[in-house]
């Protein structure tokens, strides 16, 4: 084995085990005194459709919980947000459905099935992305594939799905860039969709509006998710036979003001891990009306996502991935709709647009080096965790410069302007490529990063 993926092996490794190490001795506890939450939501919900029970009315979901011997200690702020994770069920059916091999086991048993699984998948996908990366800055790959790891404590301690469909975009967009295992891409992103739509959904769409074999993809990956929607519908439908406007008033009552998905001031993530990163978040903070921060949400993501789809749809059909055009789909996923930090991994995507940026030189390999560093610190778990604890002098200045608004977002909001700055940024780089690709503006070929021969 060669030295350099000898040290890869070793650092990823390390960076995978330590949390993952720390959780396993949270997890010989009651269901309702452990930290991963966010996974037990989904465990208990799917326990409940084994027992023709509904996951999504709260009252018979927090009964069960109790049945199972769940207890969640205190009347604090705290205690109601975990209380309403494990048993105000928002997870789609397909979830629920293909966590129940796992919701067999034993609470603590299927803890630990799933902090392994979140682990092994974050480990492969860094591992992938920092081979394609190596191929040109094996550098600044790793530094930002270290910088990723590092800031990804949260998602071991609460379980959040995330992780797992970050890592199987990425594993799959390895497989299709390599054009090795394909089969096993398109079953990594068919799960990833019905998993979690609203993060896999963009890569999907990139795929599908590329044209040629990424299109095949995207719709191989379609039918397979299709299919484990009809089973999951099926296996659900006893249980909860009117589930869709039971999770739909789920999602209206936890988006309430003060409740745990409320994205504004008063929301409980407002400061916290798990913080929420989307446009809603920020612009809320001049307006805590869903009336108003919704729509200006779905106009300024709307724009460079229009334009970036545009940009796809007039160039050449792709046989591999292009990068570079993939690029702002993981970045602006994250800002119309309600995203928090844990999906924000999904930027390990960028990391093979930013190495192929980088080699090319110029202003440029600095500015997406420099923007894609800034997302990853703002969106990561120490910036989280430590700005809100030592930056109250400086919001007080800034309070008197610039406003209590504009300085509540420049340092309690970093991360929403600097993803709406980066994924600008890259479908201006997009774009650019596409009109210089070719005499008539469009009719060029894509320029794509790493391991796509068709493309070379």
């Amino acid at each position: 084995m060669e030295l350099r993926k000898l040290v890869r092996i070793t650092l990823v490794s390390i960076l995978v085990l330590i949390p993952y190490l720390a959780c396993m001795k949270d997890f010989n506890v009651p269901p309702g005194t452990t930290k991963m939450c966010d996974f037990g939501g989904v465990y208990f919900g799917s326990r409940c459709v084994m027992k023709h029970l509904d996951p999504y009315d709260p009252v018979v979901a927090l009964k069960d919980f109790r049945a199972e011997g769940g207890r969640i200690e205190g009347d604090d702020r705290g205690a109601e947000v975990t209380r309403e994770v494990f048993t105000v069920g928002v997870n789609l059916p397909t979830t629920l459905f293909l966590v129940a091999p796992i919701a067999l086991l034993s609470w603590n048993l299927a803890q630990i099935v799933w902090l392994t699984l979140i682990a092994l998948g974050m480990g492969l996908a860094a591992m992938a992305m920092w081979d394609l990366g190596a191929e040109y800055a094996p550098w600044i790959t790793g530094i930002l594939v270290c910088l990723i790891l590092v800031n990804s404590a949260a998602p071991y301690l609460v379980g959040n799905l995330a992780t797992i469909v970050v890592s199987c975009c990425a594993l799959a967009m390895w497989c299709f860039s390599k054009g090795r295992w394909e089969v096993a891409g398109v079953v990594l992103l068919g799960v990833a969709l019905v998993l979690k739509p609203h993060d896999a959904g963009l890569i999907w769409l990139y795929m599908l509006v590329a044209g040629g074999l990424m299109r095949k993809r995207a719709l191989q990956s379609l039918g397979l998710a299709a299919v484990l929607g009809v089973a999951s519908l099926a296996w659900i439908h006893s249980a909860s036979p009117h589930w869709m406007g039971e999770m739909s008033t789920n999602h209206e009552a936890v988006g309430e003001r003060g409740r745990n998905s409320d994205p504004g001031p008063s929301g409980p993530s407002a400061a916290a891990i798990g913080q929420i990163i989307d446009l809603q978040a920020a612009l809320s903070i001049y307006r805590d009306d869903p009336g108003f921060y919704n729509p200006v949400s779905y106009v300024v993501a709307g724009i460079p996502l229009l334009i970036w789809l545009l940009a796809i749809w007039k160039g050449p059909s792709t046989e591999g991935v292009d990068w570079v055009a993939l690029a702002p789909a993981v970045i602006l996923v994250l800002l119309p709709v309600y995203h928090r930090n844990y999906d924000a991994r999904l930027m390990m995507l960028l990391i093979p647009t930013c190495a192929k940026l980088w080699v090319e030189g110029g202003v440029r390999r600095w500015v997406a080096t420099g923007l894609t560093l800034a997302a990853l610190v703002t969106t990561g778990d120490l910036w989280i965790i430590f700005i809100p604890r030592t930056t109250h002098g400086l919001y007080l200045y800034l309070n008197q410069l610039i406003g209590e608004e504009l300085a509540t977002i420049l340092l309690y909001r970093t991360a929403v302007p600097v993803l709406l700055v980066t994924g600008s940024y890259y479908v201006w780089v997009y774009v650019l490529r596409q009109m210089k690709a070719s005499k008539s503006g469009w009719s060029g070929s894509a320029l794509s990063v790493p391991g796509v021969a068709a493309q070379q």
